[in-house]
């Protein structure tokens, strides 16, 4: 049976207002779904609406608990489940107006295995449980939940260094069709049935040797997203076939790599306000879907991503074409530049973690900020990219906040060689620094 205990995570939620407001909240739960559900309950009249959760887990598990968390955690027992603690809003949403949010993303800190060399073969965990609970979980009652994996088949061969998917023992259908299933083979997406075998939750003999090598070997390379859904192999096929091409801002079809898990964060903030956008994803005359999960390859970073009910009990599910306009391409340059802010981030907590209030995830954000901007002027090395950042956290302004730069910007804008640009941003920075 399992135990019940106090969870602890981070919730971030939309206000009636439009704003974005954050809390750490308690719940007695026993396991991930019985916490989001505990929340969910908690804030059901409050006017809030859940868009996502991180950092999710047992308090027993944290090795330094602050005293506010210790005291959200003794509140919560089963004659009072949840317990939220001071709310503080963080932003107002991009419309400037209220704002619904249909997606609820959560990260998920989950620890690989420990070393298993001591341990016989045939008694070896082939994944660890946290990450079997949040894959491969059945629901209580309803129908039974399928786990599909879509993989990159070019990143699984970069992996074991040859094309593999005609010969594993689980059933796999290209996401391609026609010459270009065939021209395309080695590069194509393909669908992947990873439902566990009845009996295979207890008994790893039963688990079938594709998820074995898959989690010892690709899981943390990234290379492919989980599905869950109710829908048959087929159906899911013919929804998620609809999305491997896409009609951009000029009217042109290009290919889409959705199945990407390093875009998957950047790109499911970017949507998860817009309705049409969100039911093109999950909901369709051939299939719903339940949940998204992924790690990102350069991120390490493990992100679910769930529909509200609400989102999969419309009426009309999606029939329009897959688009991608300009607010799309935006979250997708973010998702390249954010594995640049993450470096960022760990230099600065590497050189300045002493003494900085600033934690990591700030620091991290700052700078993604900082690239986009220095992106947008022209600026494309990674170094120049980098440094800029740096000096920017460091002095806690940038050129946006300075009336005095207007000439830079000026300048900055113009078709000046990106070097130009980034010697006047120095320039612009350490004189800033002297008078600071």
């Amino acid at each position: 049976m399992t135990k019940f205990e106090a969870w602890i995570g981070e919730c971030h939620f939309t206000t009636s207002g439009g704003e974005e407001a954050h809390c750490h909240c308690a719940v007695w739960a026993d396991g991930y779904a019985t916490f989001r559900a505990g929340v969910e309950a908690s804030v059901l009249y409050q006017n809030l609406s859940l868009i996502r959760l991180q950092n999710v887990q047992p308090v027993v598990t944290l090795s330094d608990v602050p005293a506010h968390i210790m005291e959200l955690a003794q509140a919560v027992h089963s004659g009072h489940p949840a317990e939220m603690g001071a709310m503080s809003v963080i932003a107002k949403h991009a419309n400037g107006h209220t704002a619904e949010s249909y997606l609820t993303i959560t990260e998920h800190e989950i620890a690989p295995l420990s070393d298993q060399t001591d341990i016989p073969f045939w008694d070896r965990a082939w994944i660890a449980p946290e990450l079997k609970e949040l894959l491969f979980c059945q629901p209580q009652d309803g129908p039974k939940m399928r786990t599909y994996l879509i993989v990159d088949a070019t990143l699984r061969k970069n992996v074991i260094g040859a094309f593999d998917l005609d010969n594993v023992d689980v059933p796999v259908q290209c996401l391609f069709k026609g010459s270009a299933a065939e021209e395309l083979k080695e590069s194509a997406p393909y669908l992947i049935d990873m439902t566990l075998p009845d009996g295979a939750w207890d008994d790893g003999g039963l688990v079938p040797a594709f998820h074995k090598s898959f989690f010892a070997k690709h899981w943390d390379k990234g290379t492919g997203v989980f599905i869950q859904s109710t829908y048959s192999q087929d159906a899911v096929k013919r929804h998620f076939r609809r999305m491997t091409k896409y009609i951009g801002i000029n009217g042109t079809s290009y290919f889409f790599r959705f199945w990407e898990s390093n875009c998957i964060f950047d790109y499911f903030s970017g949507i998860m306000w817009n309705l049409e956008k969100c039911k093109r994803i999950y909901f369709s005359h051939h299939a719903r879907v339940e949940s998204i999960i992924c790690y990102g390859r350069l991120t390490h970073r493990i992100h679910s991503i769930v529909p509200k009910s609400d989102l999969l009990s419309c009426d009309h599910p999606s029939t329009s074409a897959f688009r991608i306009d300009a607010q799309d391409e935006q979250s997708l340059m973010k998702s390249i530049l954010r594995p640049l802010s993450i470096s960022v981030a760990n230099a600065w907590a590497s050189e300045y973690g002493y003494q900085s209030q600033l934690n990591s995830r700030d620091i991290e954000e700052a700078a993604l900020a900082c690239i986009e901007r220095m992106h947008g002027y022209g600026i494309r090395n990674s170094g120049y990219l980098r440094n800029i950042a740096i000096q920017e956290i460091f002095l806690g302004c940038h050129l946006e906040n300075d009336t005095t730069s207007l000439k830079l910007k000026r300048f900055l804008q113009s078709g000046n060689d990106e070097k130009m640009k980034y010697q006047a941003i120095r320039e612009y920075l350490m004189e800033a620094h002297k008078h600071d």
